[in-house]
């Protein structure tokens, strides 16, 4: 069965170590079973590094609800909802200043009436499925966040 998502890094499978091993023990895979499965079969090890990667993402991609990219020019945050995902778009027009360095939420109250800002607002369907959609925009660059605050941008500017 092909991957929904992709592998977990090396690292994020070594922070989730507890997790995985509860994950072999539900299939009835121990300490010693696996150890065995390293050595003699690579694509059964494969499928279950793959299972459980696509497992996570799927909790965490669930659980998302707010999320940023940034470059140099532009901020988006995305709302994304059951049905729909929403897009604030922040650009400043009025000379440097590099989204990647700049605190948004502290940022903002002092700048938002500001000529130079401009706002832009957006809200669509999924065109598939939820947790794929919040994926791309992550492989596109977005990560995210645990910024309950962001929730009051989206009532402010929508």
């Amino acid at each position: 069965m092909p991957m929904k998502y992709t592998r977990l890094t090396q690292e994020q499978f070594h922070a989730l170590a507890e997790d995985f091993a509860l994950f072999l023990a539900a299939q009835s895979i121990d300490a010693k079973s696996w150890d065995l499965l390293k050595n003699t079969d690579a694509e059964a090890v494969d499928r279950q590094l793959d299972a459980f990667s696509d497992l996570v993402w799927e909790e965490v991609l669930t659980k998302a609800v707010y999320l940023e990219h940034r470059t140099n020019s532009d901020c988006f945050v995305f709302k994304a909802e059951a049905q729909t995902i929403s897009v604030l778009r922040f650009f400043w027009s009025g000379g440097m200043l590099d989204w990647t360095e700049v605190d948004l939420v502290a940022w903002l109250p002092s700048h938002w009436s500001d000529e130079s800002l401009e706002i832009n607002q957006g809200t669509k369907s999924y065109v598939g499925d939820r947790q794929q959609e919040i994926f791309k925009l992550i492989q596109q660059g977005a990560s995210i966040v645990d910024a309950p605050e962001y929730a009051s941008l989206f009532l402010m500017f929508s």
